[in-house]
């Protein structure tokens, strides 16, 4: 898995944190796992700003990361994933007329 730098300086992340993640409805900093996080790329962000400082590639290009540069804006600022809910009543359904 192929990590990137995102932020030049510690203060860079600090901005980049102030003017995303903590105006986010999903942002939080409980969790000690990132499955139980409500933002898991803030989880990555805040984990590895006591790391080495690299995130994945992954975690970098849903946030907003192109051209070797981050987003001034969180792509998933405040957008809530909610599961698709299936009616099951027509799962099996071999004709759809």
């Amino acid at each position: 898995m192929k990590k990137i730098t995102p932020f030049s300086n510690g203060t860079d992340f600090i901005l980049w944190q102030k003017n995303n993640c903590h105006c986010c409805s999903k942002y939080e900093n409980k969790s000690t796992l990132r499955k139980n996080a409500g933002c898991k790329y803030a989880f990555d962000l805040d984990l590895e700003c006591v790391g080495s400082g690299k995130i994945s590639l992954n975690t970098a290009e849903w946030i907003g990361y192109k051209n070797e540069a981050l987003n001034r804006e969180c792509n998933i600022k405040n957008i809530i994933f909610s599961p698709l809910k299936m009616d099951l009543e027509y799962r099996f359904q071999k004709r759809l007329f």
